[in-house]
Order: structure tokens, then C-alpha cells, then sequence
């Protein structure tokens, strides 16, 4: 939520006396400001300050204020951010118009009075927070009817296959070695409904319910949760949490991505001689940061673009012929709905992968803000 408290504000003007002031005047209402005193400053400030408002001055003479919003709205990265030119009377009235047509979302002349100033910023505040909730909302929406229909069709075939191994176990004349088999499927089958319960939850709620979550707790539930299936795979786990690292995120959800990952990764070392796990979790600037990386077989080059989609999977084909994980193909949903989940939620997922060396899964998710009593 953008309040007074949490806004950042980036104000750009390439007149020192003109910058400061505004910057002290914003600072002295609660908000988070820095200063640029011109647009290629601003721009590399964009990354690591993330502001939710920039203001910037029209006439600068590096870089004018319409090319630096241009650039900013042209990112995907920083496209959300509310950008407010500000100009003089004596400014080309062709030149704002223009850029307000174009890029920019409002327009201030000077001189302004003060008082009048924070109010516009405080209402420009009020419009960027309506349309990041419209467009959250949309994009829950969207999710919840993807994630609804998918979560339905395999918990109808969830439900035939645990019917027909509860079935095949009956069978006096199954060896002990296909009983084994038997039991592995069971068991991931298992893992398969609890996740599709979970999404069809999701689905129904249509909406996510944040929550302050520590990561390392988050994370030792889950290898614990699998600890002996990654015990009989013979992997290595390797784990460096940093503690009180608390993200803003739905539980559910964001157990589904962990249980995921450490899925795929377990299911890539298959058929490797070093089986490894290694997980780490780390605070950085404002974003939480988990990474979860295997030494699996790595991810091939014609793979890499449709890592991401629905339906893909390799899982189970570097598997032994007489392997349990030979019949566990996957689903080809843990990335693509992981994604969804993480970007929904305000964070990113991305990867690095070496043929032969292994693959590692990084997403970000925003940090809790610390209450006013912890400081």
C-alpha cells in the first residue's frame, strides 16, 4: 500500500536550489525522497530506489523531463510508476501537451504554493494506489480462473489414479520390487493431490491472504515435509538461511512454489553420480531472496524460452529404465503457475542453467515493512 509513510518520490531538476527545496519540503511530509539533477542520474536511480512518483523537471539540458519519462514508461520494470512533469510558464505549451499525450500522467507550472504541491502529490499517491489495486485485482482474478480450471481437470484424474493403485496393490501376483514401484507412486501422487488441493483453494478464494512469513521457517518446513524422499534419492542438502528475513506473501501459495522447486531439483539430479541441494535465503535492499539450486543435468538451450510455460516438463527422462521416477513424468505446472504466484505477489522469478552442471531457480518477493515500534 502506498501511504505517506512508504511513498517514494524521485525529484529530478537540474536547479540545485529548486531540487533541495522540493525534496525537503516532500521529506517533511513523511516521504522517502532522493534527488537526481539530471535524467540520466534519474534513470540510474530507477533499479534501486524503485519510486512510486517521480517528479522531473521539463527543461533540463542532458536529458529533457518528456525523454526521461518516456524511457521510464518504455520499461516494463518501472512502466507502473506515476511520473509528473513540471515546467515554467515560459514552456513550449505544444512540448507538454505532447508529452502528457504520450508518457506523462499529470502536469504542474510553477511557481506553486507549497501547501498546493503536497496536495497534488498526495492525490497523484491516490491515483497510482487505485490503479495498482485495479490491476492487482484483474490479475488475481485471471490467475484464479487459470489456476481453477487446471487444478479441476487433475483432480479428476488425481482421483482415477489413486483409485487404480489402490487397486493394483491388491493384486497377489504384483512382486515386491513393482510394490515398491507402487508405493513411490503413491506417495507422489500424494504430493500431487496436496498441491492441487491447495491450488483449487486458491481458485475458489480467487484472492491472496499476505502474511508475514520468515523465509528459514518457511523453507525447513518444506525439506522437512520431503526430507525422506530426498534421503532414499541420496541427496545432498545444503542450507544457508539468513535469519529474520520476513516476506509480505500468502502461505499457501508461496508453500507451493518452495515444494515445487525442490521438486524439480530433486527430480533433475536423477541419474546424476553428485546428487546436491543447495537453498539459501537472504535479505536484499527491499526484496526477500530465495535461491534453490541443483546439480542436475542442467536445462537445454532449445528448452530455455518455454521453460515457463504451461505443460512443459522433462522430468523422469534421464530416469533409469527400471527407475520409480521412470513413470513419474510431470505435469509441467510447478514454473508456470510458480511465476504467476511470484509475479502476482509483487515479485520476479528467473533462472541460470549449464548443460551438465545444474540449474538454479531465484525468485524475490517484497520484504515486510518494520512496524514504527521496532526501530
Amino acid at each position: 500500500m502506498t501511504n505517506k509513510t512508504s511513498a517514494r518520490i524521485l525529484v529530478v531538476d537540474d536547479d540545485n536550489l529548486v531540487r533541495l527545496t522540493t525534496a525537503r519540503l516532500l521529506r517533511n511530509c513523511g516521504y522517502t525522497v532522493e534527488v537526481a539533477e539530471n535524467g540520466r542520474d534519474a534513470l540510474s536511480l530507477m533499479n534501486a530506489f524503485r519510486p512510486d512518483l517521480v517528479l522531473c523537471d521539463v527543461m533540463m539540458p542532458d536529458m529533457e523531463g518528456p525523454e526521461v519519462c518516456r524511457r521510464i514508461k518504455s520499461n516494463p520494470a518501472w512502466a507502473g510508476t506515476y511520473v509528473i512533469l513540471l515546467s515554467n510558464l515560459r514552456t513550449d505549451s505544444d512540448t507538454v501537451s505532447k508529452a502528457l499525450e504520450e508518457t506523462a500522467d499529470s502536469y504542474i507550472g510553477r511557481p506553486i504554493a507549497a501547501r498546493e504541491l503536497q496536495a497534488r502529490v498526495k492525490a497523484a499517491l491516490r491515483v497510482r494506489e487505485a490503479e495498482s489495486k485495479l490491476a492487482k485485482a484483474e490479475k488475481m482474478a485471471a490467475l484464479g480462473r487459470v489456476i481453477g480450471g487446471i487444478a479441476h481437470q487433475f483432480n479428476n484424474i488425481n482421483t482415477v489414479l489413486a483409485g487404480q493403485l489402490e487397486l493394483l496393490k491388491l493384486d497377489p501376483e504384483l512382486s515386491a520390487k513393482s510394490l515398491t514401484r507402487v508405493e513411490h507412486m503413491r506417495k507422489a501422487l500424494n504430493r500431487e493431490i496436496d498441491i492441487t488441493e491447495k491450488l483449487l483453494l486458491y481458485a475458489q478464494k480467487q484472492s491472496f491472504e499476505p502474511v508475514e512469513v520468515d523465509l528459514a521457517d518457511a523453507i525447513d518446513q518444506c525439506i522437512l515435509a520431503q526430507l525422506q524422499r530426498i534421503a532414499q534419492d541420496g541427496i545432498a542438502v545444503s542450507l544457508d538461511l539468513e535469519p529474520g528475513v520476513v516476506v509480505v506473501v500468502d502461505q499457501v501459495m508461496l508453500d507451493h512454489v518452495l515444494e515445487g522447486l525442490i521438486d524439480n531439483a530433486c527430480h533433475a539430479c536423477i541419474g546424476r553420480d553428485v546428487r546436491e541441494l543447495v537453498i539459501w535465503a537472504r535479505a536484499e535492499d527491499d526484496m526477500g531472496v530465495v535461491s534453490v539450486r541443483d546439480s542436475g543435468h542442467g536445462i537445454a538451450d532449445r528448452d530455455r524460452d518455454i521453460i515457463f510455460q504451461p505443460f512443459f516438463s522433462r522430468k523422469g527422462e534421464h530416469a533409469d529404465a527400471d527407475s520409480p521416477w521412470m513413470e513419474l513424468k510431470g505435469l509441467g505446472l510447478t514454473l508456470s503457475v510458480s511465476l504467476m504466484v511470484i509475479q502476482a505477489q509483487g515479485g520476479s522469478m528467473d533462472f541460470a542453467s549449464q548443460v551438465g552442471a545444474g540449474t538454479t531457480f531465484t525468485f524475490r518477493l517484497p520484504l515486510a515493512v518494520p512496524s514504527p515500534e521496532a526501530d
